[in-house]
C-alpha cells in the first residue's frame, strides 16, 4: 500500500512541477506560449501529420491484416450448411 501512495504523490509532484515550469516567464512572455509557438511552425505540423498519418497506416494494416483470408471465405457449400445448422441450433 505504501507504494502506491508513493507514486500518487511523485506523479502528483511531476504534474505541479510541469505547471509550474510552463508558468515561469521566459523573455516577456511564459514557457507554455513559446512551446505553443514551436508547435504551431509549419515544419513541426508536417512532421506532426505525417507521424500520424504513418502510425494510422500501420494500425491499419495492423488491425485489417490486408490480405489475409476471411474466415468465411474459404468455405465448401456442405461445410457452409453444416455451419448454419449449427448456428441455427445454438440460437434456439
Amino acid at each position: 500500500m505504501f507504494w502506491l501512495l508513493k507514486k500518487i504523490l511523485f506523479w502528483t509532484a511531476a504534474v505541479f512541477l510541469i505547471l509550474w515550469i510552463l508558468k515561469i516567464p521566459y523573455e516577456g512572455k511564459p514557457v507554455k506560449e513559446h512551446l505553443l509557438e514551436f508547435y504551431r511552425a509549419p515544419l513541426i505540423q508536417e512532421i506532426v501529420r505525417f507521424g500520424r498519418e504513418t502510425v494510422g497506416e500501420q494500425l491499419d494494416k495492423f488491425l485489417n491484416k490486408e490480405g489475409a483470408e476471411k474466415p468465411m471465405e474459404n468455405l465448401n457449400s456442405e461445410d457452409r450448411k453444416k455451419l448454419e445448422g449449427l448456428l441455427k441450433k445454438e440460437s434456439h
